[in-house]
Order: C-alpha cells, then structure tokens, then sequence
C-alpha cells in the first residue's frame, strides 16, 4: 500500500474519518487510509481515461475533490488541474496534497458544486465521484457541471445506485428502492447512525439519467452497466474502502454458480452498481 504520508494529513484524515463515519461503519480507520492512498488515486484516473480519453494536456475539475490525491496524480500525468471541496477537513487536506505534488494552492476551492466559481466553457473533463449522494442539490450540481464544459467536453460521474443491493457507506447488504423510513428502520437494526441517512440522496439510474437529460445540452454514452458486469464476471477491482465486504459475496455467487443469473436479474431491473455517467456536452 503506498500512502502519501504526512502527519498534519493523516490527523486530518482520521479526524474527518471519525466525525462522519465511525457510528456509519467499523472500518472508517481503513477509510481514512485508502483515502491517502496514491493507488488508489491513480486506478481512479485509469477508469476515466478507459472512458473519456487522455488526460494529458486536458483541464479537469473535480467537483468534491476530498483529499486531493486524485488532483495531484493527474497534475504529475500532464493535466491542468482543479478542484472544489466542501469539507473543512478534506479541504485543508488537500491543500496540504497539491502543495507536495507543486500545484498552486488556489487550484482547490473552499466551495459547493452546486454553485462553481468558474467561467462557461472552462474545462475539457468535470468529474464527480460519490458526491451527488451527499449533496443538497444534485440536479444543480449537474447542471452547474454541464455549464463549466467546454463543447464536447467529457463527464464523468459516479453515484451509488440504491435500486441495489449494496449500501457502500454502511458496508452492507441493501434492499432496492428501500424508502428512507424503512431504511431508518433497518440501519437502526445493524446497530449503525440512523442520522447519517438524512444526509443521503438515494441515487437510481432514472434519477441520474434524467438529471442530465433535463440540461438538454449532453449525450449520455454510459451508465455503468457494461462495468458492472465486467467486475461481476472477473471480480476485477480493487477492495477499496467497504467492497472487500461486496467483493467475497460476489465470490459466493460465483461458488454456486449464480454470477450469470444476477447479471441478466441486473440488466432488466437497473440493480448495477455504480452508476458511472459517461457523457458529452453536445456542441
């Protein structure tokens, strides 16, 4: 595991940890490493280069950019590079980050993606990821994204898809379509924060999709169903953060030979997961 290591960092990290997670999740300690993770970080721009293109000589803005690995390693890979942050915790962190890999403090902003300080038609690549869950207004927030894009610039936007049966921030088994006071109900049962689910947006395929379609200005080229069933065939991805937990149930569909079932079940109910938005902002 190769960790970008600084102490004020790591302090932040736990600290940001613990506040927000620790009553969602025993885990939030391995949370607050994979967060500083540079593998991590550089997985993430591999998935966004296998659907966008390169990220080389392209401006990119990451809207809740968290720590800042992901800025940082696409800055040292040739992008010109930004990033807006909500959090205190994150935010002070990743200015720490951008500071290391010699990227200028004012390329990471103290702000909120539903209102982005920047000019129409700036950036080659938005992304966003695990963000719309958690924001106040996500349809804003797409809209907002939409704006800053250049023409035919690319989007790349991931969100969890609670027509599922996984819930990433508790690290369990879910129930697609679950309403929020029959969620309240069963995170209560697992003995987890009730409150943290207020905060949530349960993000479907529909929803999403027709958040961006409502801009009228993209074309939509994914929506994560074709990389779902490539993870669901190979299991090839990496156990960051609660999916070690997904990845050895999946395992178990594979033992008893149910692997194919669920992904036809998945196909025809939109229960994949994530939702991974690949689109173009039309000229």
């Amino acid at each position: 595991m190769k960790l970008f290591k600084n102490p004020k960092l790591t302090k932040l990290s736990i600290e940001y940890y613990k506040t927000y997670y620790s009553g969602v999740t025993r885990n939030w300690k391995k949370l607050s490493k994979d967060v500083l993770n540079i593998e991590k970080a550089n997985e993430k721009i591999t998935q966004i280069e296998k659907a966008v293109g390169t990220i080389k000589g392209k401006k990119i803005l990451e809207i809740g950019c968290g720590f800042g690995l992901f800025l940082g390693n696409t800055f040292q890979k040739g992008a010109d590079c930004y990033g807006i942050e909500p959090d205190k915790f994150a935010y002070e962190g990743a200015k720490i980050v951008l500071k290391k890999y010699g990227v200028k403090e004012e390329r990471v902003v103290h702000g909120i993606g539903e209102k982005l300080p920047f000019k129409d038609n700036s950036f080659d690549i938005v992304t966003s990821v695990m963000v719309l869950e958690h924001a106040q207004n996500p349809e804003l927030i797409i809209k907002e994204a939409v704006r800053v894009t250049r023409p035919k610039g690319k989007l790349y936007f991931v969100a969890p898809n609670y027509n599922s049966f996984w819930e990433g921030h508790y690290g369990v088994l879910w129930f697609p379509l679950l309403s929020k006071t029959l969620a309240r109900i069963y995170v209560k049962l697992l003995g987890r924060d009730v409150e943290f689910l207020d905060e949530i947006n349960f993000t479907t395929p529909k929803k999403v999709i027709a958040m961006f379609k409502k801009t009228h200005k993209v074309r939509i080229f994914s929506t994560g169903e074709g990389v779902w069933v490539e993870r669901m065939k190979n299991l090839n991805f990496n156990a960051w953060g609660q999916t070690n937990s997904l990845k050895n149930k999946l395992r178990l569909l594979k033992t008893f030979r149910l692997t194919y079932l669920a992904i036809s079940l998945g196909k025809m109910f939109q229960f994949y997961y994530p939702i991974i938005i690949v689109a173009e902002k039309k000229a």
